[in-house]
């Protein structure tokens, strides 16, 4: 499996870009893309893949 570029839209005076996802399964695919990325895990446990680490993370993870 390969990771997909996710795009993130952003308009000409934008400069970072806000999401908050309220789900029991943090259901997002494998993907990379250009922008850095802040991820607050609230309330989940799973593996993380960030470049070449993996690792789990729980709630109160930040990566």
């Amino acid at each position: 499996m390969k990771p997909i570029l996710e795009p993130i839209p952003l308009g000409e005076q934008q400069t970072i870009k806000g999401f908050h996802h309220v789900k029991k399964d943090f259901e997002t695919p494998w993907h990379f893309h250009p922008q850095h990325e802040l991820t607050y895990i609230e309330a989940s446990v799973g593996t993380k893949f960030i470049g070449d680490y993996v690792g789990p993370y729980e709630p109160g993870s930040w990566y």
